[in-house]
């Protein structure tokens, strides 16, 4: 696992600068982004396939939207749980409903407290183990370029299991890294925050130009870990 590697190679490609305007541009703009996740598809597998410049082109942009919503979509089948459960907050509203001072009302109000407290603490265990499952799920959709494959969950946790120390370190220097950028960030916003107009086109630049990094980052890492695991089982 090469992390020096995953945050450098983003400048070593020659037209490291096109490909990232292109890339902060797309990624901002909301439904066009799908194609962001597209790109960063290919970065993974290019990755993985150890190609000397693993940024791609821009080109063929269609494919990437297409592949970048089909992701998106398997993401929120994922989440739909926790879609489902956020609405059950909602329910409180007919506590209202009953007699004032009753029982009833006492028991009721009890009873979705400790409701709510329990449907916190398993939306966060959901969230938890769906986003060290999610990168898993990257990689073998980005392998095989298919809805179905983001639901193959025998496949998927093999990735996570047959090198999971490459794995879980990947995921840890994503977060780290993520940690750090977004600490900058934070101090080059109070400094120049205060300068109208200049200063905040600065840091909406600065947020676009972290955000590709970040992902390039992400899907670099993802590539390697991509190759450890077509090594122990090539397909």
């Amino acid at each position: 696992m090469n992390i020096v590697k995953s945050m450098t190679f983003l400048f070593q490609d020659r037209e490291w600068a096109a490909k990232t305007l292109i890339a902060a541009i797309v990624s901002y703009i909301p439904i066009l982004n799908f194609a962001w996740i597209g790109y960063l598809s290919e970065v993974t597998m290019n990755v993985a396939h150890q190609e000397p410049d693993p940024l791609p082109e821009w080109s063929d942009f269609g494919t990437k939207f297409i592949s970048g919503l089909k992701f998106f979509a398997a993401s929120i089948l994922y989440s739909l749980p926790v879609i489902i459960l956020l609405i059950l907050p909602f329910l409180g509203i007919l506590l209202g409903l009953l007699p004032e001072d009753s029982d009833l009302q006492t028991y009721a109000a009890s009873a979705y407290g400790i409701s709510l407290f329990l449907l916190i603490c398993c939306i966060s265990v959901y969230f938890l183990l769906l986003s060290l499952y999610l990168p898993a799920v990257f990689i073998n959709f980005s392998w095989k370029g298919t809805f179905r494959s983001c639901f193959e969950l025998k496949r998927i946790i093999q990735i996570i299991t047959r090198n999971l120390g490459d794995y879980l370190l990947a995921l840890v220097a994503v977060i780290a890294a993520s940690f750090v950028i977004s600490f900058l960030v934070s101090v080059i916003s109070i400094l120049f925050v205060w300068i109208i107009c200049i200063g905040w086109i600065l840091l909406f630049v600065i947020g676009a130009i972290t955000n590709v990094w970040i992902g390039a980052v992400t899907a670099h890492l993802l590539g390697q870990v991509a190759y450890g695991d077509m090594m122990l089982s090539p397909e």
